[in-house]
C-alpha cells in the first residue's frame, strides 16, 4: 500500500512534465522559425545585390559593344 501513496501524484506530475516539454518545444520552434526567416531575408538581400551587380555588368557590356560598333562605323 505504500507504493500507492507514492504513485498518487504521478499522473499530475506527468501532466506537468508534458506541459513543460511542450512549452520548451514551442519556444525552440519559435527560435528556429525566427532564424529561418532571418536567413530568408538575408538571402533576399543578397539576391537583390547580385541582381544589381548583374544589371551593372550587362549595362557595361552594352556600352562596350556600342563603343565598338561606333568605332567600326567611324573606321569605315
Amino acid at each position: 500500500m505504500a507504493d500507492n501513496n507514492n504513485n498518487d501524484g504521478e499522473p499530475q506530475d506527468l501532466g506537468i512534465f508534458v506541459q513543460n516539454l511542450i512549452t520548451q518545444m514551442q519556444g525552440q520552434f519559435e527560435k528556429m522559425s525566427e532564424t529561418i526567416l532571418d536567413r530568408i531575408d538575408n538571402m533576399g538581400d543578397r539576391i537583390t545585390v547580385l541582381e544589381k551587380s548583374m544589371n551593372d555588368l550587362v549595362a557595361q557590356a552594352n556600352s562596350i559593344e556600342e563603343a565598338r560598333n561606333n568605332q567600326k562605323k567611324s573606321n569605315q
